[in-house]
């Protein structure tokens, strides 16, 4: 019987056949750790799109005109890479599509060259119905201060108002010592910006009325008839007539047919062949809101008037700030 030879290192040599495979052995030790990967990302938003285009209108090629979907949407062309994307901002919140995100992935990949990625806001929740904790007291009226920094306008205006209390004046350092107790003090400014403080009362529309006798109280020319607010008013009013006739004859307003009219001066002046006399009024009023009437009439016998001869006169009601 031959013996099986094998060449080894190019010297022939009798084949020993193989042995029983060994125990394996044990674990080498953890090598060092490789350095780190660069970050990932899902996805960029490159910008938004609804006011004029729905996902139908996306271009295929990712490239996005300028102002495609509205002026300065986008401000310049845009060519999407594989991997951008853009929100859709419907304007309409029924579209089931509003609200989504759709990726660039070109037409290899979808036949419109996006993927809907889905819904990454949803609606605005309801607003809550926990009030919020309450915020830090304010500081009172007496601690208002204004100093060199105060905005000064380009108009003269009213800008802050300034109560009086106790007989003095409290606010800002520099408030100059004038008015009345509890008058309002009123802060203005002119155009180069210079600063004054001065008293002053903030009034509403006023109202006005010629009048003409005859001073009967029931003439349309005696009298005013003025819808007026539930607040205080002053009336100033002004009346005059020509008179033939002796004694003193005084014109007296009255207001909604009251028997005491409103204060008032009288003027008398006795002439050769007439005599003239006025009646000049002020006078402070409250009312309540409706219809009132001003009615102007002779406190004695309308004889001796001689009509349309000066038988003129004015009122004005104006009113005031309330208390």
């Amino acid at each position: 019987m031959g013996v099986l030879m094998v060449r080894v290192n190019g010297q022939f040599q009798p084949a020993v056949p193989a042995g029983v495979p060994g125990a394996t052995g044990p674990q080498g030790a953890v090598g060092p750790q490789g350095p780190s990967g660069a970050d990932g990302q899902a996805t960029l938003i490159m910008g938004n799109f609804g006011a004029s285009k729905v996902p139908a209108d996306l271009p295929t090629t990712g490239l996005i005109p300028i102002d495609w979907d509205a002026p300065g949407v986008p401000a310049a062309d845009m060519q999407l890479l594989v991997g951008h994307s853009l929100y859709y901002d419907a304007i309409d919140p029924l579209d089931p599509q509003a609200g989504h995100l759709f990726q660039f992935v070109t037409v290899a990949s979808h036949p419109t060259g996006y993927l809907d990625i889905g819904l990454i806001r949803g609606p605005a929740g309801a607003d809550s119905t926990i009030p919020g904790p309450a915020g830090p007291t304010g500081p009172q009226s007496d601690d208002i201060y204004v100093g060199p920094d105060d905005p000064v306008t380009t108009k003269p205006t009213a800008e802050l108002w300034f109560d009086l209390d106790d007989n003095r004046i409290l606010g800002p350092t520099n408030l100059p010592l004038a008015g009345l107790a509890n008058q309002a003090l009123i802060k203005r400014s002119d155009a180069d910006g210079d600063v004054m403080w001065s008293s002053g009362i903030h009034t509403g529309e006023a109202f006005r009325k010629t009048l003409q006798g005859p001073w009967n109280g029931t003439g349309a020319g005696s009298k005013f008839d003025v819808t007026l607010e539930t607040r205080r008013y002053l009336v100033l009013f002004s009346v005059s007539a020509m008179c033939s006739a002796t004694g003193a004859k005084w014109i007296a307003c009255s207001l909604d047919g009251s028997t005491t009219p409103l204060e008032y001066t009288r003027v008398w002046m006795n002439e050769i062949n007439s005599h003239k006399m006025m009646s000049t009024g002020t006078a402070i009023i409250d009312v309540v809101a409706g219809p009132h009437t001003f009615a102007f009439g002779l406190n004695s016998s309308a004889s001796g008037i001689l009509s349309d001869q000066n038988d003129w006169g004015s009122i004005t009601i104006i009113p005031l700030p309330p208390l």
